[in-house]
């Protein structure tokens, strides 16, 4: 079992409306413990690098905004495996 003090490390980044894996690497946190997070129940997994805390609350308006940009983020990577010379600025 994973020790509760690495929930204590990213308290401030639990929350947020949503934390991304490097920032919890800089509290000393691994991805791997994340991911036993996840499993846990702890926190929730919104996409690749991306997690929030499962206490975490916030508006209806604020949850279609971060479904979009992670949509946004996934046509993105969609083009520029499709074309590697393709430069997009959003």
């Amino acid at each position: 079992m994973k020790p509760k003090n690495a929930l204590d490390k990213i308290e401030n980044l639990l929350s947020a409306a949503n934390f991304t894996t490097k920032e919890a690497k800089q509290c000393g946190v691994t991805a791997e413990t994340l991911a036993y997070y996840v499993k846990a129940g702890e926190i929730e997994r919104l996409g690749r690098g991306l997690y929030r805390g499962i206490h975490t609350t916030f508006s209806h308006k604020r949850m279609l905004h971060l479904e979009l940009e992670r949509a946004v983020v996934k046509i993105v990577q969609w083009y520029r495996e499709e074309d590697s010379n393709l430069f997009v600025i959003y």
